[in-house]
This record gives structure tokens, sequence and C-alpha cells, in this order.
């Protein structure tokens, strides 16, 4: 087929692509500045922190299903539907551990039944994430995102400013159960029981390090934050990192609908495709550092300092000089060094954090932050230079 011709198709895998992972990536953001303008930002502080609580139970029930399945789709297509059952039903006793963990809890007991039904559509719901983007089903995904915010968003704009935390966790535990229906739906042709099998655990764990490891190294800094500072700060500061790592998301947007095809590119296509990567993530970072600037004090409300923003800017820049290191070792079946990676910058930001917020307060926590992203970009590189000086 001429390039010409595959040209527009290509065009709009990214469009697509793109406009589901912005609206997922906004849907935190759209839903906080409704909260914060139409109720408070001591309501959304107080959400924060069951936000970070379900993060990081699901940083390990998930047990890095979206990245193993998609490379397990990509090696061995004609086995799609039994790996997701595996995963699915694999996977299904932890989350089971973890409602158990939520009872035995110190959560408020009128919370709690809340949480648990919560936690049962988030397993479903996400569990569909891998199929979405194999399959690049990304209107599926616009369409359950777009639905689930209205659920919330709807009752936020019609309540007087009375709303409190049981009713907004009430709110937001619908949403979830919307869009778990919508996509149970949508692949019903998928959900046929498979009993559980201790071997996925064994195969995919180096992908359990990758996700988890994730999630601790861009939440290091907020649960730093959530512990030191009053919750009207926890809001802002999870505001604010929110928009950077929506603004990271700009780069893997580029790559997402093609990421099954970058762990078959040779090295000397890679190579280009990663210097290129890396020089437009400057005007990039720029103008997205610009844009949160002027989201944060023209619609929020919310005035930052200089030195944040200044801050914020190689916070974003930084993940264009590591993220197609992350596909290369991934490529290379190399997921316990990627997560082996992500730990030590996770650890770094969390120590500097204890240190750096009940001193520099909001600064603090993004400077230990950024000081992750940079250990990130130094461990990335160095394998490189090491792998060069080997040859």
């Amino acid at each position: 087929m001429p390039k010409s011709s595959t040209l527009p198709r290509r065009l709009q895998l990214i469009a697509s692509s793109g406009v589901s992972r912005i609206i997922i990536a906004l849907n935190s953001v759209i839903t906080s500045f409704v909260i914060i303008r139409w109720q408070s930002t001591d309501l959304w502080g107080e959400a924060v922190t069951y936000l970070l609580f379900l993060d990081f139970g699901f940083s390990i029930i998930a047990w890095g299903a979206t990245p193993f399945l998609i490379r397990e789709f990509s090696f061995k297509p004609m086995s799609i539907k039994p790996n997701w059952n595996g995963s699915f039903w694999s996977r299904s006793p932890l989350a089971l551990l973890f409602i158990i963990v939520i009872l035995a809890s110190s959560l408020p007991s009128e919370v709690k039944p809340i949480i648990i039904i919560w936690t049962i559509a988030r397993y479903v719901y996400h569990s569909f994430e891998s199929l979405i983007q194999f399959e690049r089903k990304f209107m599926l995904s616009v369409i359950a995102e777009l639905l689930g915010l209205a659920v919330v968003l709807i009752p936020v704009f019609s309540a007087s400013k009375n709303l409190d935390i049981n009713t907004l966790l009430l709110l937001l535990t619908l949403s979830m159960i919307l869009k778990a229906l919508v996509c149970s739906l949508h692949f019903r042709s998928f959900l046929k029981f498979k009993r559980p099998d201790k071997k996925y655990f064994i195969v995919a764990f180096p992908f359990l390090l990758l996700t988890f490891s994730a999630m601790l190294q861009q939440r290091a800094d907020l649960f730093c934050v959530a512990y030191f500072l009053p919750k009207p700060e926890v809001a802002k500061y999870q505001i604010f990192i929110n928009f950077l790592l929506f603004a990271q998301f700009l780069a893997s947007l580029l790559l997402s609908p093609f990421s099954k095809n970058i762990f078959r590119l040779p090295k000397k296509s890679f190579a280009t495709l990663e210097k290129r990567f890396m020089l437009i993530g400057i005007p990039l970072s720029a103008l997205c550092t610009l844009g949160i600037a002027s989201i944060l004090y023209f619609l929020y409300h919310i005035e930052m300092s200089m030195a944040l923003y200044g801050l914020g800017f190689l916070y974003i820049l930084a993940f264009y000089f590591y993220l197609l290191k992350n596909y290369e070792l991934g490529k290379s079946l190399q997921q316990i060094r990627v997560s082996i990676f992500s730990f030590v910058a996770s650890v770094i930001t969390f120590l500097l954090g204890l240190l750096l917020v009940p001193l520099l307060k909001l600064e603090g926590a993004l400077l230990a932050g950024l000081i992750g992203q940079l250990t990130l970009v130094l461990l990335y590189h160095f394998k490189s230079w090491s792998s060069y000086a080997t040859r």
C-alpha cells in the first residue's frame, strides 16, 4: 500500500488514541476543578487521600496486567481471549484480599461499603484496558469516560455547597460502575470463566514490579504532601502534579497507537526515533508549562510560584529523555531492570520528600519528584553507555 494512503489512517489512529488518553488523563483534572470551584478545596483534598489509598492497592491488584497482556497479544495474537481471561480470573483473589483489607482498616464504617463496590467496579473496568489499547477501541474508552464523568459532574453542579465526602465517594463509585458496565457489554464475548492459575503471577511478576514501582515513583511526593501538609495544600499539589503527568502523556500520546510496532523496530530506526523524540520534547514541555500556568491562574484561581513552574518544565522534559529507553528495555525483556530503576527513583523521591516537604512545602515536594525523574534519566542512559562500552 502506498505511503500516502496509510498516512490518513495513521493520523486517525493518533487522533482517536489521543482523544481517549486525554479524556482519561483529564478526568481527575476536570473533576477536581468542578469540586473546587463549586464545592471546596478541602473536600477535594479529603477525596485525594482515598484516591491514593485505592491507587496503592490497585498497583498490586493489577499485577502488571496491561503491559504484560499487550506484549502477549503482540507476540501471540491467536491467544488473546485465553490470555485475557487467564489474567482476569487469576488476579481476582487479589481484589478479594484488598476487600478484606478495607474491612479490617480504620476507614469510617459508612465509607467501607462504598470503597468495596468501587474496588469491584474498578477491577472490572481496568481489566479491559489492555483490550482497548491492543484492539484500538479508543472511542469505546471515550464514551465510557464521558458517561462516567457526567455521573459525577451533573450532581456536583446541581448540589448546594454542602456536599460531604461520603456523597462524593458514592458519585465516584457510580461513575466507575457505569464505565465497567459499558466495557463489559462491549467485550461480553471475552467474559468466560477460567480457573485461576498461579503461574500467571510468576510470568507477569516483572510487570508487577514495573507498574508498582512506577506508581511509587509518580506518587511518592504526593504521599509526603498528604502526610505533612493541610488538605487545601494537598488538593493544590495533586492538581498541579496531575497536570504535569498529563503533560507527560503528550509524549506517550504520540507512541501509544503503535506500541506493538515499536517493539519490532530495528536498532537504527529506534535510535533515530529516540533522537527526534527528545528534540520535540523541549518545545512541547515549554508549551505545556505555559498552558498549565494559564489554567491554574485563570480557571482554578490558584497561584503557584515561578520556582514551581520552572521545576515543572524540567519534570515534563525529563520524561522525553527516558520513555523510549523504557520501550528499549521492554523489547529486550528487561522489565525487572526497568522496575529497579523506577524503584530507586521512587525511594529517592520519597526520602527527599520527607526531608524537603516540611522545609520547602510544595516546592520541596516537586524538587524531590524532579530529582527522581532525573535519576531515571541518568540510570537509563548509564545503561546505554555501559552497553556501548562493552561492544
